[in-house]
């Protein structure tokens, strides 16, 4: 039961993680923008470099910070990363963004993928140190999002080209949640 519990809980985290590389992905699909399947494995390798480095180097810091003070760290990482993540996707609701991308350019180049990645990698960094302070199955973690995330990108453009720029509120404020939600959980 207690594995259950933590894969349970790393899936969420990196679904939660993952939301913005859908939503970045399907915001392209439906410009007409392709992600092939080797810019889309870039963009899920180098996040989950990002995220196992952030990982690793909270699992270090934990040996250093007393354990009250940790899970107090980490809950207050995940909870502000929620709260920016439900802020934003009101804002971006609000302000109409759109990607905007060079007529000629019809298919994502491998640099334009690793300059995306480093930009979804920010909040994976944070959440990763969060998260590492109260150590979690870092090999999981880390499966989980080269998976997951590199599903996220493949389906987000897949349904951004047919369905064309619905739910981008609905997916960033329930990244949002579930972070906050699991900043809740590791109180209790």
């Amino acid at each position: 039961m207690y594995y259950a519990v933590k894969i349970f809980e790393a899936v969420l985290f990196v679904l939660a993680l993952s939301a913005d590389a859908f939503v970045s992905a399907f915001a392209y699909g439906a410009d007409g923008v392709k992600i092939k399947f080797r810019e889309a494995m870039i963009i899920s390798l180098v996040c989950s470099a990002f995220l196992g480095t952030a990982l690793l180097f909270g699992i270090k810091m934990a040996e250093v910070i007393p354990p009250s003070l940790t899970l107090g760290i980490c809950v207050s990482i995940l909870a502000a990363i929620g709260a920016y993540k439900i802020i934003s996707a009101f804002r971006e609701n609000r302000e109409e963004r759109i990607i905007k991308v060079h007529q000629k350019h019809r298919a994502l180049s491998s640099g334009q993928a690793f300059l995306l990645s480093i930009a979804l990698s920010l909040d994976g960094i944070a959440a990763g140190f969060g998260s590492g302070l109260i150590a979690g199955d870092i090999i999981l973690i880390i499966s989980l999002s080269l998976i997951l995330g590199m599903a996220a990108v493949l389906l987000g453009c897949r349904l951004g080209e047919k369905l064309a720029r619905k739910s981008k509120l609905s997916l960033g404020f329930f990244s949002g949640v579930i972070l906050i939600g699991l900043a809740v959980y590791k109180l209790f």
